[in-house]
């Protein structure tokens, strides 16, 4: 004789609800989420420090909480829906940490290049000759030419922590070319792994239809 584990109070079709206003509150959880963690990572990560997998790992289980915590309070329990905007979350979260550190690494040369220089150079032949370099070292200007760049002079790796190119540190471990690519594409699966994990909790939580709650 078997026993059904499944819950009795989360059916089929609640499983699949995803009412309108759940559906806006699971965008906009996403947008702020991502935005606000993500340039708090980047800030630190820039200026103060980051440790490795760790920070990923927290931040795959706030998006995962955030979206959990949504997913409940717009009565959402579509499996897919929840697992789709816990990555989408993670990705938008290393999207700005990455992005982020793009922003402050420009801001840190050009008030280098101010400190040096003077006002010689305006702030927009600073920025050209920064995307400049970007194309002499790797052949690509802004956002990717960072990223490229960043990966050319090497992620450096420490017990705990690593150095970003602001850090001028020795590094345990530095990774360059395809291997620091390889190691970002770790950083994103644990983030996403971990936030549909988390999120994914929410669809097991008991939902009575009769009584909406």
């Amino acid at each position: 004789m078997s026993v059904s584990t499944q819950n009795p109070l989360v059916s089929d079709v609640t499983r699949s609800k995803v009412p309108l206003m759940g559906f806006i509150l699971l965008i906009l959880v996403t947008i702020i989420t991502g935005a606000v963690v993500g340039g708090i990572v980047a800030a630190s990560a820039f200026y103060v420090v980051y440790v490795i997998f760790a920070f990923p790992a927290l931040m795959g289980l706030i998006a995962g909480g955030a979206i959990s915590r949504a997913a409940k309070m717009g009565k959402v329990r579509s499996v897919g829906m929840i697992t789709l905007f816990a990555i989408l979350t993670g990705l938008l979260m290393y999207g700005v940490y990455r992005y982020g550190e793009y922003i402050f690494f420009r801001q840190k040369v050009a008030d280098a290049v101010v400190a040096q220089y003077g006002t010689k150079l305006t702030p927009d032949q600073i920025q050209q000759g920064i995307d400049k370099l970007f194309v002499q070292e790797v052949g690509a200007p802004g956002f990717l030419g960072f990223l490229n760049y960043y990966a050319k002079q090497g992620e450096g790796l420490k017990f705990g922590s690593y150095s970003s190119v602001s850090d001028n540190s020795p590094a345990t471990l530095t990774l360059t070319g395809t291997a620091a690519w390889i190691y970002w594409g770790a950083e994103i699966l644990l983030i996403t792994g971990l936030a549909a994990f988390q999120a994914r909790k929410a669809v097991d939580v008991p939902f009575c239809d009769r009584d909406n709650k």
